[in-house]
């Protein structure tokens, strides 16, 4: 009687632990979803810039007057990954910014511009937890199209132009090919939320010289436009 006791009370207690170690596995599982989102601060380079002109440019030579000064955008970023194994996945990313209204002269009417622009990015992301899996470091790669939407409230001012009608365009739109890559740190808050403090990216686009200049027939160019890209925001994991 002794025997079968100790033996179903073995059985029983190796069943226990078997399911426990089960549940502390399932419980450290790698998550395989994951959403971001957040405030996205954007540095440009390379774009005309006429928010840098102010009423001296006419009067003196300085880099205040630069056209091609850089320029901030401010927005947000939605990402969706999913990863394939503990260390490797796929990400989507939408990232949605503004110039906002800029006076560019104080004179003359005082002219506006305004810059916005939504990319629509895909890539490889590979991540490597550490902590205990409390901080995981990430890294990506992502290709996809930037839609970009141009406005200006007078044609002096105005950033594209028509060949074949020989006017300014007030408000035109291009669409660029865009590579993005960088990566950030998550920290684990709780089982299923994350807070992402920091995420780097740097971003180029290539715009077409007939977005910017419809009709044009004579040229095949593509104008290259760079920058630095910062969000920070909260994350579900699942």
């Amino acid at each position: 009687m002794r025997k079968l006791l100790a033996c179903l009370l073995i059985c029983c207690s190796g069943i226990l632990l078997a399911r426990v170690q089960g549940q502390q596995a399932k419980s450290h599982a790698p998550d395989k979803f994951q959403v971001f989102g957040g405030y996205t601060f954007q540095r440009d380079y390379g774009a005309y810039n006429g928010f840098a002109y102010n009423t001296s440019c006419y009067d003196s030579d300085t880099t205040e007057c630069d056209p091609f000064a850089p320029f901030n955008a401010n927005g947000g970023q939605v990402a969706f990954s999913y990863y394939l194994t503990h260390h490797f996945g796929l990400t989507y990313q939408m990232t949605f910014t503004t110039t906002g209204d800029r006076n560019v002269l104080s004179s003359g009417g005082d002219p506006t511009q305004r810059i916005g622009s939504q990319s629509y990015l895909a890539g490889p992301v590979y991540r490597y937890s550490i902590m205990g899996g409390g901080l995981t470091l990430f890294f990506h790669t992502l290709f996809g199209t930037t839609h970009n939407i141009l406005n200006a409230s007078t044609a002096n001012w105005a950033f594209c132009y028509s060949e074949t009608s020989d006017t300014a365009i007030l408000n035109c739109t291009t669409n660029n090919f865009t590579l993005a890559t960088g990566g950030g740190v998550d920290v684990r808050l709780t089982r299923h939320i994350s807070v992402r403090p920091a995420q780097v990216e740097y971003w180029t686009e290539q715009i077409p010289d007939e977005d910017l200049y419809p009709g044009e027939t004579n040229y095949s160019l593509k104008y290259g436009v760079d920058g630095l890209r910062y969000s920070v925001g909260g994350v579900f994991n699942f």
